[in-house]
């Protein structure tokens, strides 16, 4: 062993000399031998085993900095964290994701006016916007026939492209739809006073209630639809049909389930913002447009605190409700939500003037500035589904969190106790682009569902809907719906 070690010596030593020398040697010599004395060099590090020791070395820290952030990560997700989480997520609710929403959606709202027949008569243009709006019902059967193309490819980069485009230009269309009906609104029944305000609202709204699908008046910052949720391309309809496609009877009736949710539900939705609106115009110091805002906007950011500070408490006398007497669970909600389409209308109502007022009054630069601000905000927020989903929500369908009653959960979808992980907790949504399909149907249908509300949990491909790992069966079944014509909701 010595005798080889010092053969070893010997032999290096009269290479580096002859490199040393070399390097006098003005020939080409000198980069023949440098390339021969690196080989040999890396040929020795190899030898004696240099370079697995630094993989290993590498391996070790990155197992010691993934375990100390896993330590972080479940101190972070312990029972005294979860109030912080929830106040990051109301603070966030309402000083960022809603005005994101405003900005996006005042700014679209101004480009119609300037770019679709701004040379026609109000009223000819109101029709053209709500016919170009219309054109919306083809995200309907855009959004499953993507889903099912999006099944034969795992790569996440082609599936964020592909729905985040399919959410922008849903969004293009539906505000499209929301400013040509609100302007007829306004031209045909609120002109006529606020008395015809109070009926269109009892109305309109009447009718969701009736329809249990009153939750669909409700937007940030009582909402936060997160893009990354597995299925984000999944419609919910009012009478949540399910179609398969290679049934006529059935593409019929989902057909008519989508026009009827697109055309009814959605027109009912915006005539209740309309009316109430009107009603605040009228009554909240209507004389001085300026504090009128303020007022509105101050009692709407203190009234949506006061609910988010209520939430917990407002979710256990909804458990209670629902554990004694479960009839009575969807009257609870109906009023709940009530108070809080109340509070979401006025500070929509001060926000959105404010900035007419205050941030580029002009149609055009205005409208373009607060479309891109709200554009980066919301698409670098994974919020676009705030305004890319189409749908409904469904009342009292959804089995009520004990922690949460509005799915504003953002940051807490990433910090979550290994429980809440297993079991996926259920917040109800009251978002009008989702609904639940339990999973006990699915399984008696015989088919592969997405639960498209219960919460707005990043699901990844290895989570069921409801959270729990997937065992082998389920990812099988998972692949035969894959491979197979999809039953989609």
């Amino acid at each position: 062993m010595r005798k080889q070690l010092w053969n070893r010596y010997i032999y290096w030593k009269v290479d580096i000399v002859d490199f040393i020398q070399s390097l006098a040697d003005p020939s080409e010599r000198i980069f023949s031998r440098g390339a021969d004395f690196l080989q040999r060099a890396a040929v020795f590090v190899s030898r004696h085993r240099c370079r697995r020791l630094i993989v290993f070395v590498r391996r070790e820290i990155l197992a010691q900095m993934k375990a100390r952030l896993e330590r972080l990560r479940e101190t972070l997700s312990g029972k005294r964290w979860q109030e912080i989480w929830h106040l990051a997520d109301s603070t966030l609710s309402i000083f960022l994701f809603f005005p994101s929403m405003v900005f996006y959606w005042r700014g679209i709202w101004d480009l119609y006016g300037v770019y679709i027949a701004p040379h026609e008569s109000p009223e000819r243009q109101w029709w053209i916007v709500t016919g170009f709006g219309a054109c919306s019902i083809a995200g309907y059967f855009a959004a499953p026939l993507l889903s099912h193309l999006l099944s034969y490819t795992r790569s996440k980069v082609v599936r964020v492209i592909a729905t985040r485009a399919y959410l922008y230009a849903f969004a293009v269309l539906a505000m499209a739809y929301w400013r040509g009906v609100w302007c007829v609104a306004d031209s045909y029944l609120l002109a006529l006073g606020w008395p015809v305000c109070v009926a269109g609202l009892c109305i309109s709204h009447g009718f969701l209630l009736v329809l249990r699908c009153s939750r669909t008046t409700i937007f940030p910052p009582f909402l936060v639809n997160l893009d990354t949720r597995r299925d984000v391309l999944s419609v919910s309809t009012c009478f949540r049909t399910q179609v398969k496609w290679r049934e006529a009877s059935s593409v019929v009736r989902y057909s008519l389930d989508s026009i009827f949710t697109q055309f009814f539900i959605l027109t009912m939705t915006i005539i209740s913002w309309r009316s109430s609106l009107s009603l605040l115009d009228v009554f909240v110091y209507p004389d001085d447009w300026l504090v009128s805002n303020l007022v509105s906007v101050g009692a709407g950011v203190t009234a949506t605190i006061v609910l988010f500070a209520l939430e917990t408490t407002l979710s256990r006398v909804g458990v209670y409700i629902e554990t004694n007497w479960r009839w009575l669970r969807l009257v609870y909600e109906d009023a709940v939500y009530l108070v809080t389409f109340g509070a979401v209308s006025l500070i929509w109502r001060g926000a959105w003037n404010l900035n007419v007022i205050y941030i580029i009054t002009d149609p055009k630069v205005g409208g373009w500035v607060n479309l891109g601000i709200g554009s980066v905000l919301l698409l670098s927020l994974q919020l676009m589904s705030f305004a890319g989903c189409c749908g409904c929500a469904y009342d009292g369908r959804d089995r009520v969190a004990a922690d949460a009653i509005y799915p504003t959960k953002y940051l807490r979808r990433y910090f979550r106790t290994k429980q809440q992980q297993a079991t996926s907790d259920v917040t109800p949504s009251i978002s009008s682009r989702e609904m639940t399909t339990s999973s006990a149907e699915s399984r008696e249908e015989g088919i592969w569902t997405v639960s498209t509300g219960t919460s707005n949990d990043v699901i990844t491909d290895e989570t069921d809907v409801t959270g729990s790992s997937l065992t082998d069966e389920n990812r099988a079944s998972r692949s035969d719906a894959a491979s197979s014509p999809i039953t989609y909701i």
